[in-house]
């Protein structure tokens, strides 16, 4: 028999409450999450548009280098995803605004460094540079997502 993966969604109260609503956990989102993920993804379009664009702008119109274009393009679009993601979203969790941007600062650190050696591999190998950020953006939001819920912001 196939066993389900546990839900990124803790369960709520009431779904606690009888056996058949605690298999329910793994069916999908609770109630009113649709709504989370929606926003997380329109957060992350957003990030992705600041980080990309200002990637392209300043290699392509500043001659700037990949490392330091990237660099920028990152860490601005890193303010407005935390930003947003901790107003709309987290502003009530447990923590307060320190504990969360510690947290938020090391999950950033690590993407940081995995953004710096996959566009430097794919500039490497003459990859795209717009197709590997976007392959890198892809796989880090998917830990991004997991991480913000179970770690960054509780």
């Amino acid at each position: 028999m196939f066993h389900r993966a546990p839900s990124v969604f803790p369960a709520t109260a009431a779904q606690h409450a009888s056996p058949q609503s605690a298999a329910a956990t793994t069916d999908g989102p609770p109630p009113g999450r649709h709504k989370e993920v929606i926003g997380f993804l329109a957060i992350g379009a957003l990030s992705y548009a600041v980080d990309a664009g200002l990637l392209w702008l300043l290699i392509r119109y500043g001659q700037v280098d990949l490392r330091i274009a990237a660099t920028v393009g990152f860490w601005t679009s890193v303010l407005a995803n935390f930003t947003l993601n901790r107003w709309l979203f987290h502003r009530n969790a447990a923590g307060g605004l320190s504990r969360h941007t510690m947290r938020y600062a090391t999950l950033l650190c690590v993407s940081y460094l995995v953004t710096l050696a996959g566009l430097s591999a794919a500039e490497r190998v003459g990859m795209n540079i717009l197709v590997a950020k976007t392959l890198l953006t892809a796989v880090i939001s998917v830990w991004n997502f997991v991480l913000y819920r179970a770690w960054v912001f509780r």
